[in-house]
């Protein structure tokens, strides 16, 4: 489920599809591009903003609210989930300013997060550090999430034109 007290009584739910649907008579739910000027485009990633409507912030002056939640909008597709007549997203991908760009390309969180919790090392917490220097991606794992993989296994395994650092530490800080 998705809620948070600044934007209640608006909350959401996710389909057996995966998709995340806000409940729209509690209030206005937008998908704004990241660089804050228009609606996310189809496939796009975007942040949620909600507003919430009268009369649950009948004390209160109209907010709108960026909660700084990365989605992807969905196609502009018919769905066919159970929760096709609610609008829809993909699953919250992160928070805006953790995503990784890389040139044109945009890396979030969530999918940094899924590639290194396939690898076979120890499953969980999986634990990384991602940045762009000189517009390619370079991601340092610990020693524990690589596992036996040499770096070249690594950026096979994920799926990825990166450089792969397998850091000789057991942690690495996560801020996810």
């Amino acid at each position: 489920t998705f809620a948070m007290t600044e934007v209640l009584p608006v909350s959401g739910r996710v389909c057996e599809q995966g998709h995340l649907h806000h409940d729209l008579n509690m209030g206005l739910v937008e998908l704004i591009a990241l660089d804050g000027a228009r609606p996310a485009a189809p496939g796009e990633l975007g942040t949620v903003v909600i507003t919430p409507y009268y009369p649950y912030r009948e004390c209160m002056p109209v907010l709108r609210y960026d909660t700084r939640d990365l989605v992807r909008r969905l196609p502009d597709t018919p769905l066919d989930c159970s929760l096709a007549g609610i609008p829809g997203c993909s699953r919250i991908l992160g928070k805006a300013g953790q995503e990784v760009r890389v040139g044109e390309r945009v890396i979030t969180p969530r999918a940094l997060v899924e590639a290194c919790e396939a690898l076979p090392g120890e499953p969980w917490p999986a634990r990384f550090a991602a940045r762009a220097p000189g517009g390619r991606l370079e991601l340092t794992l610990s020693a524990d999430t690589a596992g036996p993989l040499s770096p070249a296994e690594l950026s096979e395994r994920l799926g990825a034109d990166c450089t792969v650092v397998a850091a000789p530490v057991r942690h690495l800080r996560a801020d996810l």
